[in-house]
């Protein structure tokens, strides 16, 4: 397990740098997904320290997922046309940030020292209902290369690291805490969700180092 956490972060790191590196070259939707990136970075990194001062970082990933919403729908907000004429998904990423906010302080109390199930589904149920809206606009839109258009490529691995990773969480739980039923179980779930993020991030960083070769329908 070792291995693959470490192949992981590297991944993470890697695709860090490739994003802030081309930054000013990149259009808004494309600047909002590149500090989403950078910011999972780092709280990966405070995550770390936060489980080896504190025994938890659970606070860390929790405040993370709010913060994650919002810069996703920063992100379809410049990406999706609809969206963009009347700042649609900073309305949607401002009220997952303080529902976010308000399901740790006040309506899941504690939940913000332990895994926070409720504003996860929620999280990934306006993620991927985002990424099929973005879809099917691309898809309507006339003279288009799909394969060709950045924001159709990231489009696509959202929702497929949504869609794959949506119900792990709960799966984990179910795995680990209710039934217990093997260690070499939570083992493998722990190890094919670090895949999957590996191949994601691989993936971001393969798009970002061709941007410059791919089309770009907003500013």
């Amino acid at each position: 397990m070792g291995f693959i956490v470490w192949l992981y972060n590297c991944s993470l790191l890697l695709a860090c740098i490739v994003v802030m590196r081309h930054y000013r070259k990149l259009d808004q939707a494309s600047r909002a997904f590149a500090i989403l990136i950078t910011i999972g970075c780092l709280t990966e990194i405070a995550a770390y320290f936060s489980a080896k001062r504190f025994h938890n970082n659970y606070p860390v990933y929790n405040i993370y997922g709010c913060i994650e919403l919002l810069f996703l729908c920063l992100y379809f907000n410049y990406s999706i046309d609809v969206f963009r004429k009347k700042n649609i998904g900073i309305y949607i990423g401002i009220a997952g940030f303080l529902a976010g906010i308000a399901d740790l302080l006040w309506i899941e109390k504690g939940s913000l020292y332990r895994g926070n199930s409720a504003f996860n589904f929620l999280e990934n149920i306006v993620v991927i209902s985002l990424c099929l809206f973005a879809l099917a606009r691309m898809l309507v839109q006339p003279g288009i290369r799909l394969t060709r258009q950045v924001h159709f490529q990231l489009t696509v691995l959202l929702v497929f690291f949504f869609s794959i990773t949506f119900p792990y969480e709960y799966i984990y739980d179910y795995v680990v805490f209710i039934r217990r039923i093997s260690h070499e179980a939570a083992w493998f779930m722990s190890w094919s969700y670090h895949v999957i993020n590996i191949v994601f991030y691989v993936a971001v960083i393969v798009v970002f180092l061709k941007y410059s070769k791919l089309q770009k329908t907003h500013g």
